[in-house]
């Protein structure tokens, strides 16, 4: 191993400058991919899974909401009783596909606590600063666009496809590479769980660096954000 440490400083030191310079900044972006990755990478997987669940939730609860209308508008008279017994039922699981999105839902972060809880985290991290902070417009979850009359009227009448926000903050910050990182791995750790949806790194005059990250929770309350 020391020789061959030795052999790679000898080729390093045949380098010229500008050599030595490509070789330092290749080393270093090499570097910055694989920590971005060991970062990410049980962000997205965690993500996915929390994004599956509660689509499928939304789905289901769909579905049997669309099996209640259907039954309430086409009532058969001659079997009354036993459609109101469908009808029970049906109003039964979609309580439970409820209270199972309510769960999920109590995992993340609520909206209104999302901004102070970004601010707190930076402030554990007294050498970072933040350049710029701003909310976006609520979405459709299961569309990725952004909310319309028809879907709030839809979720007020219980007519529709239940609707999930997708509460979400742009944030960019400004410091060492090292700290940035830092702070990416604690608001990876909170207990509190917010989901990511992008981070942008860009290098800076040496050794200044600028995150922009892109964070989000989701909701059943088309409550929006305030910073």
């Amino acid at each position: 191993m020391n020789a061959m440490l030795q052999t790679v400083s000898t080729k390093f030191a045949a380098l010229n400058a500008r050599e030595r310079w490509m070789v330092f900044f290749a080393g270093l972006a090499l570097v910055y991919a694989v920590l971005s990755s060991l970062l990410m990478s049980p962000v997205q997987r965690q993500q996915q899974q929390m994004q599956t669940e509660m689509a499928q939730s939304s789905a289901q609860l769909a579905d049997i909401a669309q099996q209640v209308a259907t039954l309430s508008e086409h009532p058969v008279m001659s079997v009354d009783e036993s459609n109101t017994q469908k009808i029970a039922q049906l109003n039964a699981k979609i309580h439970a596909q409820k209270t199972e999105m309510s769960a999920l839902q109590d995992t993340l972060v609520s909206p209104a606590q999302m901004p102070g809880l970004l601010k707190d985290l930076i402030e554990h991290h007294a050498s970072l600063r933040l350049i710029d902070m701003k909310t976006l417009p609520p979405e459709n979850f299961l569309t990725a666009q952004p909310i319309t009359a028809q879907d709030t009227e839809a979720t007020q009448t219980h007519s529709g496809q239940p609707l999930i926000y997708r509460h979400a903050i742009t944030m960019t910050l400004a410091g060492n590479y090292m700290e940035l990182m830092r702070y990416a791995q604690a608001l990876q750790a909170m207990s509190a769980l917010v989901l990511w949806d992008k981070a942008v790194l860009v290098a800076k005059t040496y050794p200044e660096n600028e995150l922009t990250i892109t964070v989000y929770t989701l909701s059943l309350d088309a409550t929006w954000l305030s910073i």
